[in-house]
């Protein structure tokens, strides 16, 4: 079996900063990236260059539904509660009939920003992909 190190998750550029700023913490996505652990990085690809930009250690993760994590992290989320609202309402995950659905909730520590953007050789999709050696 493939060793997982982490993710590649695509932001929209002001979501990449607040993290990489350390002024946010929690990132949550729709879906269960079982294959992700404590110790694994997140790489922050930012839709808007299309590049990646910077990476994060796991220090916590766990799996629960969106009025959960709210709750548990709202302050500390990524995401505006606007942008939240919409991605939960937009994402076709996040549909109404799934609105409650499990998301990967991933608490991060040590956010490094690259001195340059990177260019991808994997083309991104909307759901990120894992990192594997």
């Amino acid at each position: 079996m493939t060793k997982i190190y982490g993710a590649v998750f695509p932001l929209p550029h002001d979501a990449v900063e607040r993290l990489l700023s350390n002024e946010k913490d929690v990132f949550a996505k729709y879906g269960r990236f079982l294959r992700l652990s404590k110790g694994n990085r997140i790489v922050f690809y930012d839709s808007s260059i299309r590049a990646t930009v910077g990476e994060a250690k796991i220090s916590e993760i766990a799996f629960m539904n969106p009025t959960e994590l709210h709750e548990k992290y709202g302050a500390r989320l990524f995401l505006t509660t606007e942008e939240f609202r919409k991605y939960k309402s937009e994402t076709p995950l996040g549909s109404r009939e799934n609105r409650e659905k499990m998301m990967t909730v991933c608490v991060l520590e040590s956010p490094k920003r690259y001195p340059k953007p990177q260019k991808l050789d994997k083309k991104m999709n909307m759901i990120g992909h894992y990192l594997s050696e």
